[in-house]
């Protein structure tokens, strides 16, 4: 009688969990979360990127090196300075 009381007791707990929270152990019953899928919704995954994004990069990349080196060189990506052989310039857009 005992056991049936527990069993009583973690359902009422699974079913006000349930409730609270919808997908609720969704990953361990095996049951895939709510989704729908309407109008304008792609199937098969995201559109790719343009490649403008890495285009855009590089340009920011020439334009911090040419304004923070006045001895900047675009073609090797190098700069001079005051002590020392050229050195690779290294922007936040690299």
């Amino acid at each position: 009688m005992d056991n049936r009381h527990e069993l009583f007791i973690e359902r009422e707990y699974r079913d006000f969990l349930q409730q609270r929270y919808p997908n609720y152990g969704a990953r361990y019953r095996g049951m895939a979360p709510d989704i729908s899928i309407g109008p304008g919704a792609t199937v098969g995954g995201p559109l790719p990127r343009p490649r403008r994004r890495i285009e855009d990069f590089a340009k920011a990349h020439l334009r911090w090196c040419r304004e923070r080196y006045i001895s900047y060189r675009a073609y090797d990506n190098t700069f001079q300075p005051f002590e020392g052989p050229r050195r690779p310039c290294n922007s936040p857009y690299n």
